[in-house]
């Protein structure tokens, strides 16, 4: 008993090994980030009270100095680097490159999500533009600094584009444009940063530049040229169309997605905050790019997306996208007859040529259907027959009222081909002579896997009886979703192994809400292209 005991155990260590690691460095990714992102805040407050004293003196009051010296009491060789205004903003720049790479790398290990490459190169040109900053001022030299403002451009012209890409990504996922489709978007931050490059001999981005000392830092004063305004007035638009997108989502999704969109819109104010103050002169020290300064907070607030919101995995999901994706057709129209959505699975159905049908009237769009597809107050199921391609098919027609504010504003029509299912039925009914009495709409269907159990249908009958919707019981068995107890289903599994068949046999099944219901079953067999299955036709028992 013991031996067998260490054994289960053994297995049980065996199988969690994996996720217990997986765990473990997923906490310790998380506390790494949260402390580094502690030290960036410590170095933000930092470098704020240096300015702000910096540019406001007060009666001789050195705000700096009174900060540092109580920091000094507890850590007094941090207070000795810091009290250097140069060592602190490299350090700091250095800080938000670090943390902007960190983001990097994990965006990266989402790339096969959509959207995640597209914010790792975010996080590569912030982290480029951090590197790049901090070397400019590293030197006093007026080419020093030219050169370095300009390797700092490769960022600045390209991040409100990618900006842009992602938000496009995040909110419309897989309906999102092609990469390709948007190629022009890059036409004028390629110009931007060739004209960069070659300032010297136009002066259009910089009319003027000067490096000018501010204690012992080195900074550059730059006056604008007319081309600088073209680029800033593109940047900041799609920096603007951006917002538009993640402000659209924060006011349509649901609480988690909202979360998400209300930090990205946060992260983006607080950069593109900092930019205006430095561009257009507002800051107290104007000669100080402060642009790069801001990157930890609004990194900061992507890593709380990311981590405690999953954005990368927790992503919004198109309706349209799901509707799409759904093997029975979906057609859509207003209180007008006219188009308003159909899905790929009615559109292959009824014939209609991809995309042209929305906004067209019924009537036009499919003339032959028109009759079947009229308004209705309240909700339905119908079977009709139609010709399709020369075949006679079945289809099961379920309509739903669209409403808005409680009004009737058209109809939404659910299409099910059921042909083969009704073939089924009747070579089962047949078989089992169980009459004409069977064709009664009260009558519960369902087919399923014989070797496997799987349900493979179920009619509308049994989704009104049972309280399950179709997608809650396909692809599963029975005893899965609750559907009946293990020792009826071994009872009925006897029957059918010792006679074949099952024939007005009363059981006992679970409703959704685990309520009893008395059904009357009768269960045949029949061959479909070499698979097996079983025709389950079953009547309530009142």
């Amino acid at each position: 008993m013991a031996s067998r005991m260490a054994r289960r155990a053994g297995r049980l260590m065996t199988c969690s090994t994996p996720a217990i690691f997986s765990a473990s460095a997923g906490m310790v990714i998380f506390a790494f980030m949260n402390v580094l992102y502690v030290l960036f805040l410590f170095l933000n407050m930092t470098s704020i009270l240096i300015l702000w004293e910096a540019c406001h003196r007060c009666n001789g009051f050195d705000l700096r100095g009174e900060y540092l010296i109580g920091l000094g009491i507890l850590v007094p060789e941090l207070a000795t680097l810091l009290y250097n205004s140069a060592m602190l903003i490299l350090v700091m720049l250095l800080a938000s490159a670090l943390f902007t790479g960190v983001m990097a790398l994990f965006c990266y290990r989402r790339r096969q999500v959509i959207g995640a490459s597209t914010l790792m190169w975010i996080m590569i040109a912030l982290t480029w533009w951090s590197l790049a900053y901090a070397m400019q001022i590293l030197r006093s030299s007026l080419a020093w600094h030219t050169v370095w403002a300009s390797v700092q451009y490769l960022s600045i012209a390209t991040l409100p584009v990618l900006w842009l890409l992602f938000a496009i990504q995040y909110s419309r996922q897989e309906s999102a444009p092609s990469l390709r489709n948007l190629v022009w978007l890059w036409i004028l931050p390629v110009i931007t940063i060739v004209m960069t490059w070659t300032n010297a001999w136009h002066g259009q981005v910089w009319s003027r530049l000067e490096v000018l000392p501010w204690k012992d830092v080195s900074l550059l004063k730059m006056e604008y040229g007319l081309y600088f305004w073209i680029h800033a007035v593109y940047s900041y638009g799609c920096f603007f169309a951006g917002l538009l997108f993640f402000v659209y989502q924060a006011m349509r999704s649901d609480q988690a997605y909202r979360t998400q969109a209300n930090l990205m819109l946060l992260a983006a104010a607080i950069l593109m905050m900092g930019n205006i103050l430095y561009v257009f002169h507002l800051f107290p020290l104007p000669e100080l790019d402060i642009t790069p300064l801001s990157f930890s907070i609004s990194s900061g607030l992507l890593a709380l997306a990311l981590f405690r919101y999953q954005m990368l995995d927790l992503m919004p999901i198109a309706g349209e996208i799901i509707l799409n994706s759904m093997g029975d057709g979906i057609l859509v129209i207003d209180a007008h007859s006219r188009v308003l959505y159909v899905n790929a699975a009615f559109e292959l159905l009824t014939g209609l040529a991809p995309g042209v049908a929305v906004g067209q009237e019924l009537q036009r769009a499919l003339p032959d259907w028109s009759d079947i597809f009229q308004h209705c107050e309240q909700k339905k199921t119908a079977e009709i027959e139609v010709e399709i391609g020369g075949v006679k098919r079945v289809l099961e027609l379920l309509v739903s009222p669209l409403l808005r504010q409680n009004v009737s504003a058209g109809c939404i029509f659910l299409v099910r081909d059921i042909t083969e299912r009704l073939d089924l039925e009747k070579r089962l009914r047949l078989s089992m002579e169980v009459g004409k009495k069977a064709l009664d709409e009260s009558y519960i269907f369902l087919a399923l896997d014989a070797k496997s159990g799987q349900v493979l249908d179920v009619n509308n009958q049994f989704v009104m009886e049972t309280g399950f919707s179709r997608e809650q019981v396909l692809g599963h068995t029975l005893l899965q979703v609750g559907f009946w107890e293990v020792s009826t289903r071994a009872d009925l599994a006897r029957r059918l192994r010792e006679q074949g068949q099952a024939r007005d046999v009363p059981i006992t099944t679970l409703s959704r809400a685990g309520k009893p219901q008395h059904w009357r079953l009768s269960v045949g067999a029949v061959q479909l292209a070499e698979r097996e299955i079983q025709v389950w036709v079953a009547k309530p028992i009142r």
